[in-house]
Parts: C-alpha cells; sequence; structure tokens
C-alpha cells in the first residue's frame, strides 16, 4: 500500500517537533532519488537526517541512507548557498501544507520552502525573497515559479485552528458546494479527518452544504471545531494496522479506525521513518539502477556509432588499395629505395621515415601505408581492422538489446507496481522465524535493545543474552510453547549478534531466562550500567556453535530477507551459510549479494524478480552482525546441497580473501 502524503493537520504537529532543531547546523544536501532529498542536520551532539519528499512528507531519520557517490547539480546548488547555515526558525505557511526553514549565513537570512501540494516542490528564496532555486518551474494563472520570480504562495484556507466558532459558522452557510469541498478547500481538512468529522453524524461527505439543515451544518461546524482544538493539543502519534497491513496513521487517535490494531509512537518523526524510510530507501536504490542503466545504453549507442563509421571508412581504405594498386606498389616501392616519386592520381600528405610510414590521399581518402609491407598486406590490415569493428558492433548490438529489455522490463515492474513485504514491528529489528514457528527477535544496538526488552518483552517470553556485555538482548515469543529446538536456535542467534562474531569465536555460552525475570532496575542496593538490565533468579545456559544464514523466510504471505541460525532456513530456496571468518563485512556483503543473486536467477519457479528492492548492499549490512566473514556454503537448488553454480562462492571468495590477507584491514563494531 502507498502511504498518503502529509495533510494540513499532520504537517503542523511536524512542524512543532521540527522547532526542536532550531540552532542546529544545516549541512549538506543529497538528492537519494527523483524526488527525495536528504539534509545532514546536526547540532548538541546529535545528527539527524532531515527527509524532505516534495509533495509527500517531510521528517527526521534517525537511520542510515545509501547516498549517491556524485551530487545532483540541485544538491550542488544547494550545497553552495546552505551548508554549514544555522536553523533560525522552522514553520507552516499559514494552515497549508507548506513548510519552511529560515537559515542564518554570512550574515543573511535565506528561506527553504517545502511545498506538499501536488507534485511538490522545493525552493531556496534569497534574502531579497526572490526564487534563486527551485526544483520544479511552472507558472499558473496567479502564480509563476522560476529563478528570479518573487516567491508568492498559493491562497491559503480561510479557516484554520485560530479561526471561532461563527467565523467557521458563517462560511459554511455561505460555502455553495459539497461538505468535502468545504472541509478541504476552506478549512484545510484532508482525508482521514474528514471521515472523522462526517462519518459519526451519518452525513455524506458528497452532499451539498445547501442541502443539509441548519442543525447539521451546526453539527459538522461543531466537529471541526473539536477537531482543530485536538490540533492545538500535544500529539499521540498512531498507526493503524490490519493484520500488520498499514491502514493509516494520524498525530492523535481517531475514532473511525478505532476497530483496528494501533501502534503508537514518540512523535511523528519516528513513526513516518518507520513507514516511509524504507520506500524511499529502496525507491532511490531502484533510481541509481535505472540511472546506470541509461548511462550504459547511451555509451553503447555511442560506440555502436562509431563502429559503424570505422568498419566502413577501413572497408573502403581496402578497397581503395585494390582499386589503385599499381599507384600504391608504385608509391611504395619509391619510398622505400628514397626515389623521388611522381605518380599520377595519388598524393603523399607526408612521410616518416623511423617509423617506416607515409599518409597518401586516393580518391579523396586519406589513410597511412607501411612501407615494410606489401601492397596486399596494407590493404588486408585494414580489411582485418574493418572486421574487427564489425565483431566490436555486433557484441555492441547484443549488449546494447539486453540492457533496452532490463531497462524495459525495470519501467515495468514500477508500473506494476513492486510488491514489498508488509511493515511490522519487528521487520526494525534483525527477526526470524524459528523451526518451530516462533518468533525470534533481536536488537542491533543499545538503543534498540532497550527498546526491544521496554517495549516488547513480555512475562512468557524468552529473553537470550550472552554471558558479559557487548551483546543483542533476543526475545523469543512462544506459539504453542517455545520448544528445545527453538532455544538452541535463539541462543546462536544471541551470540553471533554479539562481541563473539567480532572475535571469531566459534563456540559461545549463552543463558536465558523467562521475561518476566528480567528487571529495568536493580533492587536496592545493587547497581546495574545504563542500558543494562538485572536478571532475577537462576539462568539456564546453552552452549551454541556461531554459524549464520542468509536466506528468505515467509511470513503471512509475505517474504523476507533475513539471518538466522541454518536449521531456521532449511526451507529458504537460497541460503548460504557463514561463520565468523577474515572477510571485512563490507567485502563480504558483495560476494553474498552477487551469490543470491545468481542463485535467484536461476530458480524460474522462485518469484526473485519481486524481491529485487530486498537485494541490496544495504539491507545485507543492516541484517548482518559486525565484524569478518567466512562463506561455508551456498545453497540454490532447494535441496540441501552446496550448490556448484555460484562463481562468487569460488573465484570472489578466494581473490577477497588473498585482498584480506594483503590489506590487513580490520572491521568495525556496531
Amino acid at each position: 500500500m502507498t502511504i498518503r502524503c502529509l495533510t494540513s493537520i499532520d504537517l503542523t504537529f511536524v512542524v512543532r517537533e521540527l522547532k526542536g532543531i532550531k540552532g542546529s547546523r544545516w549541512g549538506k544536501t543529497y538528492q537519494v532519488s527523483g524526488d527525495t532529498f536528504l539534509v545532514k542536520v546536526s547540532g548538541r551532539g546529535v545528527k539527524y537526517y532531515l527527509v524532505l519528499i516534495p509533495g509527500r512528507a517531510v521528517y527526521l531519520s534517525s537511520r542510515e541512507w545509501l547516498k549517491p557517490i556524485k551530487p545532483s547539480m540541485f544538491a550542488m546548488a544547494m550545497r553552495k548557498h546552505t551548508e554549514n547555515a544555522i536553523i533560525r526558525d522552522v514553520g507552516q505557511i499559514d494552515f497549508d501544507r507548506i513548510l519552511f526553514f529560515k537559515l542564518f549565513r554570512a550574515g543573511e537570512i535565506w528561506t527553504v520552502v517545502i511545498e506538499l501540494f501536488g507534485r511538490g516542490n522545493v525552493l531556496l528564496i534569497d534574502p531579497d525573497g526572490k526564487i534563486l532555486l527551485n526544483f520544479r518551474s511552472f507558472q499558473t494563472s496567479s502564480r509563476t515559479i522560476k529563478r528570479g520570480e518573487e516567491y508568492k504562495p498559493p491562497i491559503s484556507p480561510p479557516l484554520s485552528p485560530s479561526s471561532s466558532f461563527k467565523e467557521v459558522l458563517d462560511t459554511a452557510i455561505a460555502f455553495q458546494g459539497e461538505v468535502w469541498r468545504f472541509l478541504a478547500h476552506k478549512a484545510g481538512i484532508g482525508p482521514p479527518f474528514i471521515d472523522e468529522i462526517v462519518k459519526p453524524l451519518n452525513i455524506s461527505p458528497k452532499i451539498e452544504i445547501q442541502q443539509l439543515s441548519q442543525g447539521e451544518v451546526e453539527a459538522i461546524v461543531r466537529a471541526l471545531m473539536e477537531l482543530y482544538e485536538r490540533v492545538n493539543k500535544n500529539s499521540k502519534p498512531v498507526l493503524y494496522l490490519d493484520d500488520d497491513r498499514i491502514v493509516d496513521y494520524s498525530p492523535f487517535p481517531l475514532k473511525i479506525y478505532s476497530s483496528f490494531q494501533s501502534k503508537h509512537y514518540v512523535n511523528m518523526s519516528e513513526m513516518l521513518d518507520d513507514i516511509l524510510t524504507d520506500e524511499a530507501r529502496a525507491k532511490s536504490l531502484i533510481d541509481k539502477t535505472r540511472e546506470r542503466l541509461r548511462k550504459s545504453i547511451e555509451e553503447l549507442k555511442t560506440n555502436i556509432e562509431r563502429y559503424k563509421k570505422l568498419a566502413t571508412e577501413y572497408r573502403k581504405i581496402g578497397d581503395a588499395i585494390y582499386s589503385h594498386y599499381k599507384v600504391v606498389e608504385a608509391i611504395i616501392e619509391s619510398l622505400r629505395n628514397d626515389k623521388k616519386v611522381n605518380v599520377t592520381g595519388a598524393k603523399i600528405v607526408e612521410v616518416n621515415k623511423r617509423s617506416r610510414k607515409a599518409k597518401i590521399e586516393l580518391s579523396g581518402i586519406a589513410f597511412d601505408i607501411d612501407l615494410n609491407y606489401t601492397v596486399d598486406e596494407n590493404a588486408a590490415h585494414y580489411y582485418m581492422l574493418s572486421g574487427k569493428m564489425e565483431r566490436k558492433l555486433e557484441s555492441a548490438l547484443k549488449a546494447l538489446s539486453k540492457l533496452t529489455r532490463e531497462e524495459a522490463e525495470s519501467l515495468k515492474e514500477e508500473k506494476a507496481e513492486i510488491i514489498r513485504p508488509k511493515v511490522r514491528w519487528f521487520t526494525r529489528f534483525r527477526w526470524f522465524i524459528s523451526s518451530d514457528g516462533c518468533l525470534v527477535v533481536a536488537g542491533k544496538d543499545n538503543r534498540s535493545n532497550k527498546e526491544l526488552v521496554n517495549k516488547y518483552l513480555e512475562k512468557d517470553d524468552l529473553f537470550f543474552h550472552i554471558e558479559g556485555p557487548g551483546g543483542s538482548c533476543v526475545i523469543v515469543k512462544p506459539k504453542n510453547g517455545i520448544g528445545e529446538r527453538t532455544i538452541v536456535e535463539a541462543a546462536t542467534y544471541a551470540a553471533c549478534n554479539s562481541r563473539a562474531w567480532r572475535e571469531r569465536s566459534f563456540v559461545e555460552k549463552v543463558y536465558y531466562v523467562k521475561g518476566e525475570k528480567v528487571k529495568k532496575s536493580a533492587p536496592p542496593g545493587h547497581y546495574i550500567p545504563k542500558g543494562s538490565f538485572y536478571i532475577e533468579g537462576k539462568r539456564n545456559y546453552v552452549s551454541v556453535e556461531l554459524k549464520l544464514a542468509v536466506g528468505f523466510i515467509s511470513y503471512n504471505n509475505d517474504t523476507y530477507l533475513v539471518s538466522a541460525p541454518p536449521s531456521a532456513l532449511e526451507s529458504s530456496s537460497v541460503r548460504i551459510i557463514l561463520r565468523p571468518g577474515d572477510i571485512p563485512k563490507d567485502q563480504a556483503v558483495k560476494i553474498i549479494l552477487q551469490c543470491l543473486r545468481n542463485k535467484l536467477s536461476s530458480l524460474s519457479k522462485f518469484p526473485w524478480v519481486k524481491l529485487n528492492n530486498l537485494l541490496s548492499i544495504d539491507e545485507l549490512l543492516r541484517i548482518l552482525p559486525p565484524g569478518g566473514y567466512e562463506i561455508l556454503e551456498v545453497h540454490g537448488d532447494g535441496g540441501g546441497t552446496k550448490s556448484k553454480g555460484c562463481d562468487a562462492d569460488r573465484d570472489s571468495f578466494s581473490v577477497t580473501k588473498r585482498q584480506r590477507r594483503k590489506s590487513g584491514k580490520a572491521d568495525e563494531g556496531e
């Protein structure tokens, strides 16, 4: 499902939160895809990415993004005028879907405007109020958006949360049109808030206001005023779900969604980061792939024209040499013997005695001849060059055909809407489904460990951790009990996602307890470090071997790329078995990615095309622990035997190991 755009109400809460970054530094601007921009924001010891999606959303992201190596022209221009500026103010223009940032730089105030209506826009306004940069240019009867023009926002709705009851009622009574048009165009209210007003009143949003009674109009106005009052209060963002499918979101609870599951957040940015970032990052990868395809196609087209031209020219030279056989022979003979050359029908342009070559002109064609060769050999040389160009032309045409098909498939996939797995609460962590069907979830760092335990650990869950610090908290959600296989798999996951992997251990001891034994604070007289937990009572221990598999797992008709103990991924059509080793993580994920792509493409029954957005370096880095790697097995036939068809598990692996020994590069931990 495509998540809806921010409404004026949503944006009001986002702006209220963004005021917290006043005084921070506005850093580099990145254009990570066709319509998504990132700005580094840093200050007070905190760093964020400000995500700008014109026409859709604005929020702060705490996640890592894959940024382009070369910035776009628009991003470079933005950097030139805004980088390292101080954010003086953040605001919303009237009650419209327009956000602005006031930036102080070099003694002047610059303004960045983000428009969220229509296709959206990003604009940089200079200190004189003129447009210096704009992502999109256009002209309407009331506005002109282009460089050098004064920036004028569109006419905003006349009503807002500061309007009085009488003002709203008078506007409603005088309005000519449907209820939803009044709420959208005059009151600045969009879906789902229109339904929140009219559904409890059993009034159709499509009915003309003039057809309603005075009492019904007053009821709509009272409901609108109640909604306006909620806008003036603090937010309690909530995400509504239907069997883990996102239904909608809101900065405060809505009555119309009371029958759905709800997930609450601290603020709007945290919620938007949760539901929009993965989609935006996937789109940026698709855009980058498509851009590489486009550049390769353009380069091939240029080469094809060059090969055609050279093949024709070389053949013409060979033909010209044979057509003027006696003339060329006479020239070669004369120049070899250093005699005066006097031939008709040819012109000697220059002679290089050192290289024993001469440039001559025949029938309007200038070319080189080698004085060491005969006439036949010179002609054969040019025919050989012509044939070489024709072979290159043939190869280039085949490559062009292949790339053109790939580009067409890429566009077709986008139009057909790429199927992506649903966002669930545990997909933000590392996770898998055990052999017994239990959900196993692991934190990735101190922050996510704390969130996992504080928010999601219940008394009947099992909690796993290595003995001592430096590991992920792992919890198991029971499903008709927790079997021995699940306990071993969860313990293996805890060991792999710990310092033991970085230290290249092969066996580690892990303890586990019931969730009710994990306390967030120590008893009187005891002390635990910040971010740690106190374990009450007896611990159960299990020793496990450190091995991880990377593969695909199905959950409620969705397919996900996960890391898990090998026994939990035995049903995966493609999987790669790993253990701690010498290959740095950044190199290992490239090999793993290539193996996965090779294996998936060979499985005709596997819907691997739909999972292209999962197969990325960024996703592999997210699901794998820090440290070095050794690739033990590559399974690609679904039968549980090591596949022999993946070049990456042989050649690339051995090359990478040699590079590793040569460089001696160390890994960075999480």
